[in-house]
């Protein structure tokens, strides 16, 4: 008698702050993947939010796993939360997801698709990057990249154009990003070293240099607007002061991460190459100071 083949386990996993609405909108979106063949769970890490997010998530859906930050966990640390727990529930794939990413319906099933087509004895385990289009503009906003400079500088990246066939990247966004199981357990969970900004990347390079391949989907399979300047270190609104302060700050640009991911990753002149966007605020300062004098 022939047996049926076992469905592929999948854990989509997110970490959230305050962003209560789109939250649940995200989890809604991945609810109603349309994937033949797949058990698909949804696991959170509510890092501290006092909005009720944690809360609203129980209520709408007995089958979602929240579990719990104090706030000082921010992506990368979140996102290492919900990947330990979900790798003990043997899953076959980790599927990384932003909460502010609306995942098209055929997203899931288009990924497994690409992953079928890339999967060789050779790259038996190719991890699988979606790009994400602007809502309104439907420009990329994030997706996979490739290296500019690989000899001189390994840590400067572009963006891969979107394109109607599977194309290989470097390094690529957390927004939505299928990983194998295969890969979590060679190469091991996010460095939580790289606290917010550079998760992604640090993994992303990490999993190159052993050798695993990552892979591109045709065209765009979600939704996500990139997050505004205003408030940060590049609002040019705010004074030389507190753009660096905002630098500094976990959510920027740390010295101790930055230090810890270019040593890395950085290439042999990686120690001259580190400090330099500590720079930037005073070049975009003075070159602000240039443009307005030369408008007026």
């Amino acid at each position: 008698m022939q047996t049926s083949k076992p469905n592929i386990k999948i854990a989509a996993i997110l970490t959230c702050f305050n962003r209560k609405e789109k939250t649940i909108a995200c989890i809604e979106q991945l609810k109603n993947q349309v994937s033949h063949g797949v058990d698909l769970s949804v696991i959170v890490t509510d890092d501290g939010s006092t909005d009720g997010t944690a809360d609203a998530i129980s209520k709408r859906w007995n089958d979602v796993t929240v579990l719990f930050g104090d706030g000082n966990l921010y992506w990368t640390r979140g996102m290492r939360l919900a990947m330990d727990f979900a790798m003990v529930q043997k899953v076959d794939f980790i599927w990384w997801v932003n909460d502010d990413t609306m995942m098209d319906s055929d997203a899931l099933s288009r990924m497994l698709s690409v992953f079928t087509d890339k999967k060789t004895s050779e790259s038996d385990a190719p991890i699988i990057v979606g790009a994400i289009r602007d809502e309104k503009s439907q420009k990329l906003t994030y997706g996979g990249f490739l290296h500019t400079n690989p000899v001189i500088h390994p840590l400067r990246f572009q963006f891969l154009p979107v394109s109607d066939t599977p194309q290989r990247c470097d390094v690529f966004n957390g927004n939505c990003v299928l990983i194998p199981a295969k890969v979590v357990e060679t190469i091991g969970p996010l460095d939580t070293a790289s606290i917010h900004s550079t998760g992604d990347f640090e993994y992303a390079l990490r999993a190159r240099k052993f050798g695993f391949e990552a892979w591109v989907v045709p065209n765009y399979v979600g939704r996500c607007s990139r997050n505004p300047e205003k408030g940060t270190w590049k609002d040019m609104s705010l004074s030389l002061l507190k753009r660096y302060k905002l630098l500094f700050s976990t959510k920027g640009i740390p010295v101790s991460q930055r230090f810890h991911y270019y040593k890395k990753h950085g290439g042999p002149f990686w120690i001259f190459i580190f400090p330099l966007v500590y720079f930037r605020p005073i070049m975009m300062s003075v070159q602000h100071v240039f443009s307005t004098r030369n408008s007026s």
